[in-house]
């Protein structure tokens, strides 16, 4: 098996020290990432959540304004 097939099969033993904590390393920063993702989306999520709550008032506002400019032409 040469060197880069080793690096692919996860039965493989490690190479060494460095080669396990660059693994550590790199397996933390993807949960670090994944945490920042989350934590992006949940805020994306929210100010979605507002400018609808937002856009939906906005709407009622301006319909109800159209009636009444459409009561008065009367």
């Amino acid at each position: 098996m040469d060197h880069a097939a080793e690096h692919l099969d996860p039965a493989a033993p490690a190479s060494g020290p460095a080669s396990s904590s660059a693994a550590v390393a790199e397996v933390n920063a993807f949960v670090v990432a994944s945490a920042d993702l989350s934590l992006r989306r949940a805020e994306v999520e929210e100010k979605r959540d507002k400018v609808r709550k937002e856009s939906k008032a906005l709407l009622d506002y301006t319909r109800k304004a159209i009636t009444k400019l459409t009561e008065l032409k009367k």
